[in-house]
């Protein structure tokens, strides 16, 4: 699997313009069609969607953990869960001094992560967090 931060823009844009070829191959449709119906027609999410609701998906097992030390191991600058009530499954994260950090997956996805309403924050199955993101996202 690819993971959302480690791939490069350009290496991302091209993948994009694989799937894009492939489905224009698949419906027949003119070169000229745009992706975003391509991919509508074909129901299929773009490959950057995938990658960011995949990484959330770990990024969601590794933060309900039962090994509690863990989480607390892959975010050197904070290291600490937000226990405030409005949401106690906020992650805060120190400032990134380095670009190799800031494109890594944990300090990504705990962007990302802090971004979604605490509701989907809450434990549950990753499969279940899976649909209720998608759901969230696709609004």
């Amino acid at each position: 699997h690819v993971w959302h931060g480690a791939v490069r823009h350009d290496d991302a844009e091209a993948l994009e313009r694989l799937q894009a070829s492939v489905a224009r191959t698949i419906v027949k449709l003119p070169w000229l069609t745009p992706k975003s119906e391509l991919l509508k027609r074909l129901d299929w999410p773009s490959l950057r969607w995938r990658r960011e609701i995949l990484s959330l998906v770990l990024f969601q097992k590794v933060v309900h953990s039962s090994q509690k030390p863990l989480s607390t191991c892959l975010f050197p600058f904070s290291g600490q869960h937000s226990r405030s009530n409005r949401n106690p499954h906020r992650i805060i994260l120190g400032r990134s001094l380095s670009t190799s950090y800031s494109k890594s997956f944990f300090y990504r996805c705990a962007i990302l992560w802090n971004t979604l309403p605490a509701s989907l924050q809450a434990p549950c199955t990753p499969h279940t967090f899976k649909h209720a993101l998608e759901l969230h996202w696709s609004k």
